[in-house]
């Protein structure tokens, strides 16, 4: 038998989980700026209030905000990420002593 645990968007989700009403609003993950000319960074990931009003990963925060004025831009937090992860770890350790590990926020 095979289980898996995936949390969508697990950077954008670990920043939300503690704020039930950010997480009802559109958010997205601000990522790297683009190596091209452009000079506005890109979005990482965004929450299902973003998709709503066609705000996707990979666009720039200027065209993102010119979609959805009231999106609430997110920078990454690695040490939180790494914390939610451990906390993952361990509830999964706790299911079965034998998982895999195969990308943040995702257990095999």
């Amino acid at each position: 038998m095979y289980a898996s645990l995936h949390i969508p968007a697990f950077s954008l989700s670990v920043l939300l989980r503690d704020d039930p009403e950010s997480a009802l609003a559109p958010a997205a993950l601000v990522g790297s700026t683009p190596a091209s000319t452009r000079t506005a960074p890109l979005l990482a990931a965004v929450n299902q209030a973003a998709t709503r009003v066609r705000v996707i990963p990979g666009l720039t925060t200027t065209r993102a905000l010119a979609r959805c004025p009231h999106l609430h831009l997110l920078p990454p937090d690695p040490a939180r990420e790494r914390s939610c992860q451990d906390e993952c770890r361990r509830f999964t350790a706790s299911l079965s002593p034998d998982f895999e590990e195969s990308a943040p926020g995702t257990f095999l």
